[in-house]
């Protein structure tokens, strides 16, 4: 046929130049997002180019091939090769256009298995519909390359050798690769392949450790041994740089920080991972670290959580406690349904309840934290009735990524947290007019922080804390509680300590957590898993400052100041520790057959 020719060189062209479409999208997306940061006009642009010329040289090299092979599966086999990696980039881009972290392999075993809810967020993420008409654009074209034949003339053949010598020579361009944002522009493949989390320990190492230890003595004292009901607010992404009482750097939460004034915050409360699900398996039952050694091969949601007996719901079952969750979540997202269930919840609750059919949905099927908030004083004053004690933990949702504003559907950062700041303040009312801090205490906090950019301004003032920081506000009419500000470091995992304070008449708990409510002076550890760079946990003791690189047996300090060395051993041996135990209580709730997949 006298079009086929023509056909050929359309498909071969459109291909072609499309796929650098991404590269060169990426490149402005970071540089938009990083060289104001770092005060470097374009130095973010060029740095991208650099690091992902080497995956482009893959592409146009296969391209290339396809184009002089004569047999026509090797011409296929050569054009599926670019696809895939094509696939990858595009991938890597939506996850870091949502999630300001990049495509690690390790969340592919761990969500890959979800497509729906995955989707169905990239679409809402995306905007809608229209998304459809693009992926049908996009697969005629692939479709088209992938199986058009070889074009006759030797034009092709030229420009794509010139355009794959480019490449190369960009590819073999040094790149900086220690710099604090590095993790934004490289290519997904240096960052998976310079990520040492999965390294196992050695059956060696891990007998010298476990000969070594000595278990550390309990801190045991008196506690108020009272049946307060409790709410524990898990507010998405709230982060202390939209707060202006606690850093002054912007105004996105007036009534929480009218809110606290009034009663109790915490100035230097630290999340212990920059994710949600480990955000609440750090506040539910108060273990330090979730970073499992077999991560890297294959991760799973809520790895090394299950089937821990030291949790929140399970320890206030034994005061007469009924715990419940609600969210206006996806709850069949990530196992968290079965999680919650396996750490003891009475009742859970999630996007599905009856009480939301009709309603508008944002992220993850999420009502509005109003509707939220509605919903929730409706639940506890169906349960005041019963005359159990209460512990509910509510988790929102609107202030998710993409931001969307539930009344208004702009896509705001500022707007969604100016939305949800006004209706904790509205929820916190109802609260008031139903005679719940009567006898009840409401904590507000967050998951983790905002998947933002730190900023120039945040990092000059708070260092390595930056990305840990996230408010923490007391609510209650207990008078022995502390009032005002308190500036002493503290952490998620210090949490449930704090409410087995409240209850017991006395309580014991390991020598590393803190007391909200009776804080002391003592120095302890505190951490903060990563998300830019996964095998990373910033450390803290006091004024001293550390970045330890999980790596099995060579686990270490890649940089510190003010930890002497015997510290800095200590740290080593409590991280290692806590990944060995948690890959061990992984094993032994699998062998029970409590974890929902294998």
């Amino acid at each position: 046929m006298k079009f086929r020719p023509v056909v050929n060189k359309l498909f071969l062209l459109l291909f072609s130049i499309g796929v650098l479409i991404p590269l060169f999208y990426r490149a402005y997306t970071v540089n938009s997002k990083f060289s104001n940061i770092v005060s470097c006009d374009n130095c973010f642009f060029s740095l991208v180019l650099l690091s992902d010329a080497i995956i482009f040289f893959g592409i146009f090299s296969a391209i290339l091939f396809s184009v002089m092979v004569r047999s026509n599966l090797l011409r296929i086999l050569f054009r599926i090769i670019p696809v895939f990696l094509a696939a990858l980039y595009l991938v890597d881009i939506g996850i870091y256009k949502q999630f300001d972290t990049r495509l690690y392999f390790e969340d592919i075993t761990r969500y890959g298995a979800e497509l729906e809810p995955v989707i169905s967020q990239a679409l809402i993420t995306a905007g809608g519909g229209w998304v459809f008409y693009i992926a049908g654009l996009l697969a005629l074209v692939i479709a088209g390359f992938v199986f058009s034949g070889r074009p006759s003339a030797t034009a092709e053949k030229v420009i794509l050798s010139f355009v794959t010598a480019v490449f190369l020579i960009l590819s073999l361009v040094p790149v900086r690769t220690t710099y604090i944002h590095s993790w934004a522009y490289k290519n997904f493949i240096d960052v998976n392949r310079g990520n040492t989390q999965a390294r196992e320990y050695s059956d060696a190492y891990i007998k010298k450790l476990s000969s070594a230890y000595k278990s550390p003595t309990q801190y045991c004292s008196d506690g108020l041994g009272e049946k307060p009901n409790i709410i524990l607010l898990v507010v998405e992404s709230l982060s202390n740089y939209q707060s202006k009482l606690l850093t002054g750097f912007n105004d996105l939460l007036p009534n929480l920080d009218k809110l606290s004034k009034s009663n109790t915050y915490y100035s230097n409360f630290l999340a212990n991972h920059f994710a949600t699900n480990p955000g609440l398996a750090h506040l539910l039952t108060g273990s330090t670290l979730f970073a499992p050694a077999d991560g890297g091969k294959v991760a799973h949601p809520f790895e090394t959580a299950w089937g821990n007996d030291n949790t929140l719901p399970d320890l206030l079952a034994g005061y007469g406690y009924y715990s419940a969750f609600l969210t206006s979540g996806n709850l069949d997202f990530a196992k968290k349904r079965e999680w919650l269930n396996d750490i003891g919840f009475d009742y859970v609750e999630g996007h599905d309840f009856e009480g939301y059919e009709g309603r508008s949905r944002t992220a993850f099927k999420a009502v509005s934290d109003e509707i939220l908030f509605d919903r929730s004083v409706e639940f506890i004053n169906e349960l005041a009735t019963q005359g159990k004690s209460l512990f509910l933990t509510i988790e929102t949702v609107t202030t998710h990524q993409p931001y969307i504003h539930p009344e208004t559907r702009e896509r705001s950062l500022q707007k969604a947290f100016r939305y949800t700041d006004e209706k904790i303040y509205a929820f916190y009312n109802a609260l008031q007019k139903t005679g719940f801090f009567d006898n009840g205490i409401l904590l507000i906090t967050s998951d983790h922080r905002s998947m933002t950019p730190v900023q120039a301004e945040e990092f000059d003032s708070y260092g390595l804390l930056a990305p840990a920081l996230i408010p923490m506000i007391v609510v209650s009419s207990n008078s022995a509680f502390p009032s005002g500000e308190v500036a002493t470091p503290l952490q998620q995992s210090d949490v449930l300590s704090s409410i087995m304070y409240l209850v017991s008449d006395s309580y014991c708990t390991a020598p590393n957590k803190r007391n909200l409510f009776k804080p002391d002076a003592q120095e302890r550890m505190l951490f903060h898993r990563r998300g830019d760079l996964r095998d990373r946990i910033n450390v803290f003791y006091g004024k001293g400052r550390g970045v330890v690189q999980l790596d099995g047996d060579e686990t270490g300090f890649t940089w510190s100041v003010d930890i002497p060395d015997k510290l800095q051993q200590q740290f080593i041996e409590f991280i290692n520790r806590e990944r060995i135990q948690g890959d061990k209580r992984q094993r032994d709730a699998i062998a029970k057959g409590s974890v929902p997949y294998r």
